[in-house]
């Protein structure tokens, strides 16, 4: 999902590859379609290995059902734990994310863990936690009660 400046090499390979029944690049998205694409997806892979401040489509994906595959780079390293909520590659290639690929379509318990530890991760991202949690800020400030944090 989405565009960028390899998709017209990515859609190349995907045809030299013969693999157009399995892969499919769906492009931009508006906000209210990314839950029909997702919901047709049996794994989320997010193949960024640039630094992200928090990588919301991961959150996303859990929160969806769909075991992750992605790198613990930037902010997702604060909550990305291999094994447990994702499959974090052990290296940068195609080849390591294939073989992440290949361990959730062949290992349906670790699929199935996956799900879970995602499953309770999003529900610690709902805009009803945010809200709460900022209210919480807020009135500390107020009555300033507020310590930062060390």
């Amino acid at each position: 999902i989405g565009d960028g400046n390899l998709k017209e090499t990515m859609t190349a390979l995907i045809l030299e590859l013969g693999l157009e029944k399995h892969v499919v690049l769906v492009g931009s998205k508006p906000q209210k379609e990314l839950v029909l694409e997702l919901s047709s997806c049996s794994i989320f892979v997010n193949p960024s290995v640039y630094s992200q401040t928090f990588g919301l489509s991961n959150i996303e994906a859990m929160a969806m059902d769909l075991p992750l595959i992605a790198f613990s780079v930037g902010g997702p390293r604060e909550y990305l734990r291999n094994g447990v909520n994702c499959i974090v590659p052990r290296s940068a290639t195609g080849d390591a994310i294939a073989e992440a690929i290949s361990m959730l379509r062949s290992d349906g318990v670790l699929k199935e863990l996956l799900i879970e530890g995602g499953r309770k991760l999003a529900r610690n991202y709902t805009v009803t936690k945010a809200v709460l949690e900022y209210r919480k800020l807020y009135e500390s400030l107020v009555s300033g009660d507020h310590h930062p944090q060390k």
